[in-house]
């Protein structure tokens, strides 16, 4: 039988370096030199990007990647030099080995639980490779360690709880591999920790309020993985946190109202969660923070409290349920930083859009928002889609017929029949974004012998200060009242021989308002917007 000539070259190689050692490295610690020879043989050392002096007359030290020290192999580092095949068992012979990287080659298999010997290792860097099976429990025998990277493989299992005896652990980086269950308690003890990435695994359950405990972490990424549940009050106990990624996950509930207490966030990320209520307004206190995203959850409300935040270069709230019925305070004076703006789909109206776009120059996604409600009138529809009504043009359309009605600056229409309707609002200045309504079913209200009250017409709609009413009957008294959706009667004024007024509104607070005209003849009752 045949030998492979590579297999050959390899073993001619070996025999030679173990007849000519005793001569060339008598410096050299024999166990690690003879495991520097498995390693090569084991991960395609004649394949190497570079194998210089491996296996030869030279000095151990001179070696591409291997530094000795008082006779013993302290560092080896082979790092993206095409390793290929698996990582013997005698890489557990280097026990002076303070700093081995592996990273960015093609090792496979498993990893051998004979690491856990490297009792001097600091440094353990299995990056980019394409290692299975679970994470050695041995590992938690190195006591001194600080860095632990094995991200990007194919590792599975749960992290083992033991990890929590690597007191001196300052990083632990196990994201993109196929890690399940939840993080261990056990995790939360390691004080040390200052950069925890799990990200981009199977992980799921509850996140455990023991994360408060971490008091040292500067950065925590548990993105893209199964976590649900609410996200614990005691993450904001952390105070050095920089980087804070919870994205792609599962959390619900509210956002802990004491986010605030992060002083020293830079990057936060939330988006595609289910979150829903309000930005907590201590979000306000997040004075360093650069990038935000609370895309794709429920969040409602509107945007207040941030103008702190003044060093904000990006900022996403789109898919939410967020509103505004007041200027967005994002102008470019107070946000030099600030380029990117994303807040389409939501419920958003002009209002506060203008203001914003007339100010900010940058990157802004407003469009599209969601439908805008119709408002029966009785004898008109409207709508309330913010901004100034000279900047908006109505477009008003009956589902089954060709045609539109358009209507610049008065959000009121008049049906000539009924049907069903709807309506498309657009702003000169906000001028990607076009509101669109539900439908609405309208019927022509029917006058009564001696009443005109189906002519009667108001404007504007919404109305800040004044209503005008178009349309009474001057033939007999007419009692105006406006009331709540309870029935709280908050003006009433009568009309007599007079078939329009003038009624004063200013004293309302803004909302949604019942107006009742009475006569002796009819009642007739009306919706209207207090801006």
């Amino acid at each position: 039988m045949k030998l492979n000539c590579t297999l050959l070259n390899s073993i001619l190689l070996s025999c030679t370096f173990l007849i000519t050692f005793k001569a060339s490295s008598q410096s050299v610690n024999t166990q690690d030199s003879l495991a520097l020879v498995d390693i090569y043989n084991n991960t395609g050392g004649l394949n190497w990007t570079s194998n210089t002096n491996w296996l030869t007359t030279q000095p151990v030290s001179t070696w591409f990647g291997v530094t000795v020290a008082g006779g013993r192999v302290t560092q080896l580092i082979e790092y993206s030099n095409n390793l290929t095949g698996t990582l013997p068992s005698s890489i557990g012979r280097l026990t002076g080995l303070q700093l081995l990287s592996l990273g960015f080659n093609n090792l496979s298999g498993s990893i051998p639980d004979s690491i856990g010997n490297l009792s001097s290792l600091q440094t353990l860097l299995l990056t980019f490779n394409q290692f299975t099976g679970t994470i050695p429990e041995t590992i938690s025998n190195l006591h001194n360690l600080i860095e632990l990277d094995l991200y990007k493989n194919q590792l599975s299992g749960t992290i083992p709880q033991s990890l929590a005896r690597l007191a001196n652990l300052t990083n632990l980086e196990l994201q993109y591999n196929n890690l399940t269950g939840n993080i261990p308690d056990s995790i939360f003890t390691m004080h040390a920790l200052v950069n925890l990435q799990l990200e981009y695994n199977q992980l799921s359950g509850h996140l455990s309020p023991l994360i408060g405990r971490l008091s040292n972490i500067v950065i925590l990424y548990l993105q893209n993985n199964q976590f649900s549940g609410p996200i614990p009050d005691s993450l904001c106990n952390l105070p050095l946190l920089s980087d804070l990624d919870l994205s792609n996950n599962q959390f619900s509930g509210s956002i802990p109202a004491n986010f605030g207490n992060l002083t020293n966030l830079h990057d936060l990320w939330l988006f595609n969660n289910q979150l829903s209520g309000k930005l907590p307004a201590s979000f306000g206190n997040l004075t360093n923070l650069n990038a935000l995203s609370v895309a794709n959850n429920k969040l409602t409300g509107n945007l207040t409290g941030f103008k702190n935040l003044t060093g904000l270069g990006s900022f996403d709230i789109s898919y939410n349920r967020f509103s505004q019925t007041t200027n967005i305070a994002f102008d470019a004076s107070q946000f030099p930083y600030l380029r990117t703006i994303i807040m389409n789909n939501n419920a958003f109206t002009f209002s506060g859009l203008e203001a914003l776009l007339t100010t900010y120059h940058y990157k802004c996604t407003y469009s599209p928002q969601a439908p805008i409600k119709v408002h029966n009138n009785g004898s008109a529809l409207s709508v309330s889609a913010g901004g100034t009504l000279s900047n908006n043009t109505y477009t008003w359309y009956k589902v089954g017929t060709s045609g539109s009605t358009v209507i610049t600056g008065d959000s009121v229409f008049h049906p000539a029949s009924s049907g069903q309707y709807y309506v498309w609002v657009k702003n000169s200045i906000a001028v990607k974004l076009t509101l669109k309504s539900d439908t609405v079913n309208y019927t022509m209200p029917v006058a009564k012998a001696g009443s005109n009250s189906a002519t009667v017409s108001f404007y504007p709609n919404p109305a800040k200060n004044n209503l005008l009413i178009n349309g009474l009957d001057a033939a007999v008294k007419n009692t105006l009242n406006v009331t709540d959706a309870s029935g709280h009667v908050y003006l009433s004024v009568e009309v007599k021989k007079s078939s329009a007024y003038n009624l004063n509104i200013s004293s309302l607070h803004a909302g949604n308002y019942l107006l009742t005209i009475e006569s002796n003849t009819t009642v007739r009752s009306y919706n209207f917007i207090k801006e």
